[in-house]
């Protein structure tokens, strides 16, 4: 996969990860929700958020870029 499609595929994530968990907060999304919304599987969220923090990485990510 190019670069640029790999950058576009976590900015994806990210944006519907930062959707859901606005809607629901953290506890009320769980991965496959977000899996869901964009219509991948989970090995493609997994190949750029270690499977161990997946929901946690993505709620860190999302907090950073609403501070910045």
């Amino acid at each position: 996969m190019p670069k640029n499609e790999t950058r576009d595929t976590k900015e994806v994530i990210l944006t519907v990860a930062l959707k859901l968990f606005s809607e629901r907060g953290y506890d009320g999304v769980g991965i496959r929700d977000i899996l869901k919304e964009i219509g991948i599987r989970e090995s493609a969220l997994y190949k750029h958020y270690s499977g161990f923090c997946a929901k946690s990485c993505l709620i860190m990510w999302t907090l950073l870029l609403l501070l910045y």
